[in-house]
């Protein structure tokens, strides 16, 4: 080691269960005060943020509940039965006047349970399915036999014709779930999926078919036993359990032979805090399955090989603007963040598939780009401008509402229209067959942000479904209050996140939102805390898994000053707040920066007085990790796993065990580069090392604004 070593890590407990409600807008002074005291409340949201709903469908829902009510409070039969069909007639129409991308409040504005219909929203299908999961025995045989008589025709019209399974049957059963017809559609969607190779889709049809039959019962007896047999086949065709990676097994930290990549690739000024943890302009990277490397930054897109030793060596470069010219003038990338969030280069990898956002900047619209890795005797020789062969070939682009795709000029598309001045956010995600982003929308008078969510064939480039999510307004730091998205620096919202087919949407507009990848159906809209201006709060990085949970994410939005862990599914209890909320919101106190962790804690990076620090707290005990040395600080986020964790500063890489309470197992020196071509001007003191962290079986790569390291992790 060349340094002394200090311990880094903070790791705060989340317990189980969730947290009580509270109000959102907190205009009751006592009322806020109350839920303040309350354990796990976050106090006043000071959240304003719009959440479209489509209120015809939730007036629909809403006298279902009042009839649905009268219906138990009466004592005569009869009465008691005719009110119940008007409640069951009443959600019929919600369904089936709505659209999958709808949503509603939880409850009326006149209900009890204010902080819930204030600060949780649900798609019209999720609130249904809900309301029946909380019917009594007799209720939900009622409703069965009520929704059966409905579907039992437009069913036996429509049979199983290929073409209707996916798009027309299942529109025309969205008025009958918990039947055997729905469950027999959404057995159908999913052979489908599995005839066309779509494995993640045919799962996620199945469990809506699961849900269908739990509701259903007796009646659909036939269609649970093909559930049975269609999930044995699944079980039996998923790969085995992956063994845990071998960076979770390390020890040491070895600098790969050849260890440096220089990243800078033009003249682009960088400031001092860009090179900080969460600010800036960040390159970014994603494995392939071979082991193989793409890294993206402003100007360029860089494949590396593996070698036949081992080596990670830089392979083929692409100029991205070379690759879009033809089809549009790209747009240049702002300067850093003042207080981040960061604008992450994260490329997202599917196959030989490379989705990403490319130009973030003021004079119009930026581009979601599909690319593919080329052949090595590339077809398509305008790209090649540099004197490594091009890696990549452009699929399909994106931008506002003109599409284009390789070798073809761009054209409008009409169901773009409403997104022609929109900026893609960073951090796309791709779900099997298709690749999803986040838009934003800017008022030209500077008043409100929009945030859209878009979904796109993945092969083609075909737009499969938008859904507009909020309007709010951008996040002020200098004052206690937020302000319109015309007065300086524009933010970004966090890169999204999958869990199965749900993707997490974080907007840093106040709202998190859980979205079904198959038809955008929403699952729910969550108002979250946001935090005073002159308080500090969250970097803003992505939706992280809970390890050991498959549908918990821990989220820390950049406007807020709270945690959040949340379930990436529909809730189907009493409280869907309690259902969505996997445990009580906690402060962010002197945490900055997310790093992940596990139904137990969580690990952040911290601040503690003028020093770094990851701190952490077990069991409500407090215990101090190691410090940093004095000027080290953190340069990118960090990574964890179920046995270890790394960070990096600007002086070196960190391994930590966690099953020995975070003990430092080794620091490895980020050696500085004697010459960086085209180094951008800095101040004086300007971190010249450090960034982000990932990790592939044993390597390990530092990716930041100037560089990226490549390590070994060792046993």
């Amino acid at each position: 080691m060349s340094f002394p070593v200090w311990p880094l890590v903070l790791a705060l407990l989340i317990q189980d269960g969730a947290g009580p409600e509270d109000e959102s807008t907190a205009q009751d002074e006592t009322e806020s005060e109350d839920l303040g005291r309350a354990p796990g409340a976050e106090g006043p949201l000071q959240n304003d943020t719009f959440v479209p709903r489509d209120e015809a469908a939730e007036a629909a829902l809403h006298e279902g509940d009042r009839a649905l009510a009268r219906s138990r409070s009466s004592a005569r039969e009869d009465t008691s039965r005719r009110a119940r069909l008007e409640a069951f007639q009443a959600w019929q129409r919600a369904l089936e006047g709505s659209e999958a991308g709808a949503a509603v409040a939880v409850l009326e504005a006149n209900e009890s349970g204010s902080a819930a219909r204030a600060r949780l929203f649900e798609g019209v299908e999720a609130g249904l399915v809900r309301r029946l999961s909380n019917l009594a025995p007799a209720e939900l045989a009622a409703w069965t036999s009520f929704a059966d008589q409905t579907a039992a025709p437009l069913f036996e019209r429509a049979g199983f014709e290929r073409a209707a399974t996916t798009s027309a049957l299942t529109r025309r059963l969205r008025g009958a779930p918990a039947t055997r017809w729905a469950a027999r559609a959404a057995l159908a969607a999913g052979d489908a999926a599995l005839e066309a190779g779509r494995t993640q889709a045919a799962r996620a049809w199945f469990e809506r078919a699961a849900t269908h039959v739990r509701l259903a019962g007796s009646e659909a007896a036939e269609e649970a036993s093909a559930l049975a047999v269609r999930r044995d086949y699944l079980a039996r065709g998923r790969p085995a359990q992956a063994d845990e990676p071998a960076w979770e097994r390390g020890r040491t930290l070895a600098l790969e032979e050849h260890g440096f990549v220089p990243l800078v690739d033009d003249s682009r000024f960088i400031p001092r805090n860009e090179l900080q943890v969460g600010a800036g302009l960040r390159p970014g990277a994603a494995f392939f399955a071979d082991g193989s490397v793409v890294v993206q930054t402003p100007r360029l897109l860089r494949l590396l090989r593996t070698e036949p030793g081992g080596g990670l060596v830089q392979a083929r470069v692409t100029v991205l603007d070379d690759l879009l010219r033809s089809a549009f003038d790209p747009p240049g990338y702002r300067n850093a963040f003042p207080d981040g969030p960061a604008w992450p280069l994260r490329p997202a990898v599917a196959g030989s598939f490379v989705a990403l956002v490319h130009g973030a900047d003021y004079d119009g619209p930026n581009a979601l780009c599909v690319l593919r890795v080329a052949d090595e005797e590339p077809r398509d020789r305008l790209a090649l401008t540099t004197a490594i062969p091009s890696g990549f070939e452009l699929v399909w682009a994106v931008s506002g509402d003109r599409f284009g795709a390789s070798g073809g000029a761009f054209r409008l598309v009409d169901e773009l229209a409403p997104l022609a001045d929109g900026e893609f956010q960073p951090g796309p995600v791709v779900v099997e067959d298709r690749v999803l982003a986040q838009v934003r929308l800017y008022d030209p008078r500077g008043l409100d942000v929009r945030s859209w969510l878009v979904a796109f064939e993945l092969a083609s480039g075909r737009l499969l479904w938008s859904r507009y999510l909020a309007k709010g307004s951008d996040f002020e730091r200098e004052t206690s209050r937020f302000r319109s998205s015309g007065a300086g620096e524009r933010l970004a919202a966090q890169p999204l996140t999958s869990s199965g087919s749900t993707v997490l949407v974080g907007t840093n507009l106040g709202l998190v939102a859980a979205v079904d990848a198959l038809d955008g159906r929403i699952l729910w809209k969550l108002r979250t805390r946001r935090r005073p201006g002159h308080v500090d709060g969250w970097t803003g990085r992505e939706p992280l898994p809970v390890l050991g949970t498959e549908d918990e994410l821990t989220v820390a939005p950049f406007d807020s000053d709270r945690l959040y862990r949340l379930r990436a599914r529909a809730a189907i209890g009493p409280d869907p707040l309690a259902d969505i909320l996997a445990a009580p919101p906690l402060p962010s106190g002197s945490a900055q920066a997310l790093v992940g962790g596990d139904a137990d804690e969580v690990l952040v990076l911290a601040r503690a007085g003028a020093e770094r620090t990851l701190l952490a707290l077990r069991a409500g005990e407090r215990r101090e990790a190691l410090y940093l040395a004095p000027g080290e600080t953190f340069s990118g986020h960090a990574l964890t796993g179920a046995k270890r964790a790394l960070a990096a500063t600007d002086r070196g890489l960190y391994l930590f065990d966690r099953e020995r309470d975070l003990f430092l197992l080794d620091v490895a020196s980020l050696p500085r580069p004697r010459t960086l071509s085209g180094a951008p001007r800095g101040g004086s003191g300007v971190p010249r090392v450090g960034g982000d962290v990932l990790a592939r079986g044993q390597r390990v790569l530092v990716v930041g604004p100037l560089g990226m390291w490549i390590f070994k992790c060792l046993p």
